[in-house]
């Protein structure tokens, strides 16, 4: 993890509508999910006040807290404290600018296994997608797909669209990636005269939103 001391908030890419998470440092620490609404150098940070229950959150004038935004291949963190909270007439609230800024760099090589569900659509057959197939590992630059069968060949283009939940938006996630197949081998199956395969795919980009979900099922163990 880096620091930035002093920082601009410009620099730091944030954009006007992104999601941000608010962490609470009460007795029972809670975490909310809202947007940013903007920003102004060295003075103060505009969020829309989260709603629970679609009930908007009740904070305290002068409590700290913790913000975290997402992008790119960066999570920043800072500390800051509640100006005011201007609930009337479109539920705002106002947060100080922060005096130094951490960043946590997402690594696209760090791979993680993971039992995710995807859909796949081979560009060396139909167009329809074809179930029954899973992410048996995953990193930012490739995955391991296994099924019932074989997808393709080595060197065939391919789409795989998987769903997952990401806490770091607090969203549903539904992700098309663009790969190209670089091995495919027979694996033995439980189930008697039948076999599975295993697929080694390489995405043609890097998608944020993937590198968001690898660091969570790292730091959470969960496959």
């Amino acid at each position: 993890m880096n620091a930035i001391r002093t920082p601009q908030l410009a620099a730091l890419g944030l954009k006007i509508g992104q999601t941000v998470q608010i962490i609470r440092h009460t007795p029972l620490p809670s975490k909310h999910y809202t947007q940013l609404i903007g920003f102004v150098e060295h003075e103060f940070i505009i969020l829309r006040v989260p709603k629970t229950d679609g009930w908007p959150v009740h904070f305290i004038e002068g409590e700290r807290l913790t913000v975290r935004a997402f992008g790119g291949l960066l999570i920043q963190e800072f500390e800051s404290h509640l100006i005011a909270l201007l609930r009337h007439p479109r539920n705002y609230m106002t947060l100080g600018c922060p005096d130094s800024v951490r960043t946590v760099p997402l690594r696209s090589h760090e791979r993680v296994r993971c039992a995710l569900p995807v859909r796949v659509v081979s560009d060396a057959a139909s167009r329809t997608p074809l179930e029954g197939y899973s992410f048996q590992d995953l990193s930012g630059g490739g995955a391991a797909v296994v099924g019932e069968r074989a997808i393709g060949a080595v060197g065939d283009a391919l789409q795989v669209e998987v769903e997952f939940p990401l806490g770091a938006t607090n969203t549903d996630e539904t992700v098309a990636l663009s790969a190209v197949i670089q091995s495919v081998q027979p694996l033995p199956n439980p189930v008697p005269d039948t076999t599975g395969f295993l697929h080694g795919i390489q995405f043609q980009r890097v998608e944020p939103r993937i590198l968001l979900l690898i660091h969570e099922l790292l730091r959470s163990g969960r496959p």
